[in-house]
Parts: C-alpha cells; sequence; structure tokens
C-alpha cells in the first residue's frame, strides 16, 4: 500500500512540475508574440551571438535601428 501511495505523489508531483513548465512556456510564447516580426529577427540574431554591427549589415537596416529593436526585445522579454 506505501509503494502505491509513493507512486500515486510522484505522479501528482510530476504533473504538478509539468504543469508549471507549461505556464512558463505560454507565458514566453505570449511575450515573444508581443514583437514585431522585425523584433524577432533581432532576438534570434541576438541568441546566436550577434553583434549590433552584424545584426545591422545581415537585416541591412542601421546601427540605430538595432539597438532599437534590441532594447524592445529586452523589455518584452523582462516585464
Amino acid at each position: 500500500a506505501e509503494t502505491l501511495l509513493e507512486r500515486i505523489n510522484q505522479a501528482l508531483a510530476e504533473d504538478a512540475r509539468e504543469r508549471i513548465k507549461e505556464i512558463k512556456r505560454s507565458s514566453i510564447q505570449e511575450r515573444i508574440e508581443q514583437l514585431t516580426p522585425r523584433e524577432r529577427e533581432v532576438m534570434v540574431l541576438m541568441v546566436s551571438g550577434h553583434s549590433n554591427k552584424q545584426m545591422a549589415k545581415e537585416l541591412n537596416i542601421s546601427f540605430r535601428t538595432v539597438e532599437a529593436h534590441r532594447r524592445r526585445v529586452y523589455q518584452i522579454s523582462f516585464q
């Protein structure tokens, strides 16, 4: 009987962990959806390790525009 109870508790704990993960994923997805397509492009390049200068060149936009998009990505990421 104790083993069954332990298994039930383990299953409940695992379910709780999975629900928390799903809530976090949903929250992140909602924030990403607030970004414009260009801001998402900048975000992808940011996490890939590109510098502002590299992003500007790759996206054919100004350095200042990259900075503005990065600011917005950070604002949305850390709200």
